[in-house]
């Protein structure tokens, strides 16, 4: 990770991806970088921000990572796996605090 207060280099978000992913290979870089612009618009959407705050760089890993294990559960609401359920709808409850600190005020 990058010294605080400073983003990761597109190259450096991949690796990061990968690791926490436990992806030894590069064969999925393209789809990795990818999810991870997905997730940065996705976050500068939400936030409502031109340009994604360092702080959030870790949210943006989560936000991808998220996006890559729900692949092809598009349309579930519902997921089981060895008798746990995962809610597929939404954002988790977590990431969506740490994006409402972030998030500007609108004028209505």
């Amino acid at each position: 990770m990058p010294p605080e207060g400073e983003k990761m280099e597109s190259r450096e978000r991949v690796t990061a991806l990968r690791l926490r992913l436990e992806i030894s290979d590069e064969e999925q870089d393209e789809l990795l970088a990818a999810l991870l612009e997905d997730a940065e618009q996705y976050a500068l959407a939400y936030t409502g921000r031109d340009s994604l705050p360092a702080a959030l760089e870790g949210t943006v890993l989560e936000l991808a990572m998220l996006r890559y294990r729900r692949r092809g559960m598009e349309g579930e609401t519902v997921h089981s796996e060895g008798g746990l359920q995962m809610s597929m709808e939404g954002l988790p409850a977590a990431l969506e605090k740490l994006l409402n600190r972030y998030r500007k005020a609108r004028a209505v």
